[in-house]
């Protein structure tokens, strides 16, 4: 929950670190003063005099992370093994997604996924709710009330799925523009988010309605793309009007600069210019990818296309909601610096998103985390090759967002 603050100005202590770009940390011992509104009123470095202290000095303190693809109604669901995608879905995804019918069920889960992010550092979620609408009001409601930043949309889907799942477009379409009008931009950390689930799932007048209704509302859009071969096969079959998945997505308008596709395992070299030309974003999961056996995704080779690159969980087909495992598994798969990885993993969403937070600046909502480390005075690329390689949620001692502490560890 939402701590709070007592005083006009407090000064949080400890060696800050920030990733101002994928090239530069600035790093250094120092301190934050943050106001009353969470906004951070200027930054400094030594000790400062003053009795209103946060001290933190034998800790780092970072900007939060930014899990920009993950699942809140399959928290129960992984570690579940399957030969493939498809097969994944059907034999336990489902299943799983299909119990937050109950009310209360939605709301005890909702809750552990909520708890869980926050207790791994991650101050800002996109997250895949469910079919059903109750339950996405749910997750509205326990975004809010953990006071986590939170980019949330109902899960549309109208084909191949158990028959308790599918929605009528039109009742689609009601649910986004009433939910929406809502939530979107609540508190100016909260936000709708139109979610088809993937092509396979979603009929041709589906995906139309959603980008329709998207470009009405200039809601973000959210989706799957070419996570795995045979998912690949079955969108063309289904869609045999596109030559190709990504064109699947741009003739229904679906194809923006608030677009996040997760995965792009498999784009064609026509794929990566149709989505660079939107300015359509990739959401890489690396350790999703490892598990169900799905590729790797090329970093290289779409950031060369001109494609931006954020980093996501995808909880469940990913075993961990913590970001240092998703940063070490980017790493395996492209050899990346770290320092770039942590930008990708902290920075980049918030500036394509226009949201001023996650550097230390003047001005900026003070949304940071702070992390333990054996090696505390070491250089830069020590620490955080102790975090991603030997890190995990234990090392998180406290996150905050908009200046107000919302997990601490015990």
């Amino acid at each position: 929950m939402f701590g709070v603050i007592k005083d006009a100005m407090r000064k949080f202590i400890g060696r800050i670190i920030e990733f101002v770009n994928p090239n530069y940390v600035n790093d250094f011992e120092g301190y934050i003063a943050v106001g009353e509104d969470g906004k951070i009123k200027y930054v400094g470095e030594g000790y400062p005099n003053s009795e209103d202290i946060v001290d933190y000095s034998d800790f780092i303190i970072m900007p939060g992370f930014v899990d920009a693809h993950s699942h809140i109604s399959q928290i129960n669901s992984i570690g579940k093994v399957a030969d493939n995608l498809l097969d994944w879905l059907n034999r336990y995804i489902f299943r799983e997604e299909e119990k937050f019918r109950d009310e209360e069920y939605a709301k005890e889960y909702t809750e552990k996924f909520f708890r869980e992010v926050l207790r791994n550092g991650t101050t800002m979620i996109f997250g895949y709710s469910s079919p059903y609408r109750r339950a996405v009001e749910i997750a509205f409601e326990v975004a809010s009330r953990f006071g986590l930043r939170s980019i949330i949309g109902q899960v549309l889907m109208d084909r191949n799925v158990p028959e308790s799942m599918i929605i009528p477009v039109d009742e689609a379409r009601k649910d986004i523009l009433e939910i929406s009008s809502k939530w979107n931009g609540y508190d100016d950390r909260i936000f709708y988010a139109v979610t088809p689930r993937f092509a396979v799932s979603c009929s041709k007048e589906m995906l139309k309605m959603a980008g329709e209704v998207a470009r009405e509302r200039n809601l973000i859009v959210q989706s799957h793309i070419s996570e795995q071969k045979e998912e690949v096969e079955e969108v063309l079959r289904e869609h045999s009007y596109a030559r190709n998945y990504a064109e699947v997505y741009e003739k229904n308008h679906l194809l923006t600069d608030r677009t996040f596709l997760a995965h792009g395992v498999h784009l064609s070299d026509e794929e990566i210019e149709i989505l660079a030309r939107y300015h359509t974003k990739i959401v890489h999961c690396p350790s999703s990818n490892f598990f169900l056996h799905s590729g790797i995704m090329g970093w290289k080779r779409l950031e060369n296309g001109g494609i931006d690159i954020l980093l996501g969980s995808d909880v469940a087909a990913g075993p961990s909601l913590s970001m240092f495992e998703v940063i070490k598994d980017a790493y395996y798969a492209n050899k990346l610096p770290l320092k770039k990885l942590f930008y990708h993993a902290t920075t980049l969403p918030m500036e394509i998103l226009g949201i001023k937070a996650n550097k230390f600046y003047k001005g900026y909502d003070a949304d940071f985390i702070v992390v333990r480390a054996e090696n505390r005075y070491g250089d830069i690329e020590d620490i955080l090759s102790e975090l991603v390689f030997k890190g995990d949620d234990r090392n998180i001692l406290a996150t905050y967002v908009k200046g107000r502490k919302v997990w601490e560890a015990k």
